[in-house]
């Protein structure tokens, strides 16, 4: 693992109960790079970023964070150590919102994550065509809803022009109408250049460490066995 690394996991481990979900995971990230976490279901995705943004505690290992011991115990924690953006669910939290799902409520996004938990990065929409939302919500509708309520961008993943075209036209007759304020427009378009600013203008780790080529990766016989085995239940 290389001594320049920003972030640093070592050991780390986590169980519920009987069930040990990660086991001794270890990662290291670096300036200037994209690091993806690839599994299948139950494989232990959602709890390593659950620890890593304070959601879980973990139960042995540790973290560093730009050299330093970093063990948040709770999300606002994490955020005050600087958590560029975050990603909405699509989730129905009755005790906060009973009507709307988090990514489309103005509860959710602006008076807890902005306003209680003072985050101030990008907040970024989980796919608007997931079934959470589009079974309600027309895609363009609930770019409108979701940018109203506090996000700084969408997600629209199905690669279709004349869908995302629909929401950028939806999103404009939305400001003429006032429906979305102009300056909300402008604090989004404010988070996005600080991180743009923050990121692009880092400089990029030069490291050594001994790391396998995406293409020894990807397709690789193990990742191919799991493909298969997913492939019998659909």
């Amino acid at each position: 693992m290389g001594a320049d690394a920003v972030f640093r996991v070592e050991g780390l481990r986590k169980s519920f109960g009987q069930n040990e979900v990660l086991g001794g995971i270890s990662l290291d990230l670096y300036a200037g790079e994209v690091t993806v976490l690839m599994g299948a279901n139950g494989a232990g995705k959602s709890t390593l970023v659950k620890i890593i943004s304070g959601v879980y505690t973990h139960g042995g290992g540790m973290m560093r964070l730009a050299g330093q011991a970093f063990d948040p115990q709770t999300p606002a924690e994490a955020i005050r150590a600087g958590v560029a953006f975050v990603m909405t669910a699509h989730v129905l939290v009755p005790s906060i919102d009973e009507e709307l799902p988090a990514t489309l409520s103005p509860r959710i996004v602006r008076e807890l994550l902005r306003e209680e938990l003072d985050y101030d990065g990008v907040i970024l929409s989980d796919d608007l065509e997931m079934k959470a939302i589009a079974k309600t919500y027309s895609v363009p509708d609930a770019a409108v809803r979701a940018v109203a309520a506090g996000c700084d961008g969408v997600l629209i993943c199905s690669g279709g022009v004349e869908l995302q075209v629909a929401a950028l036209e939806a999103l404009i007759h939305a400001v003429e109408d006032q429906r979305i304020p102009y300056k909300r427009l402008e604090d989004a378009l404010k988070r996005h250049r600080q991180a743009k600013e923050r990121f692009l203008a880092a400089p990029v780790a030069q490291h050594t460490s001994a790391r396998l080529s995406y293409k020894q990766v990807v397709g690789c016989d193990e990742h191919q066995r799991i493909a298969g085995e997913m492939a019998r239940f659909l």
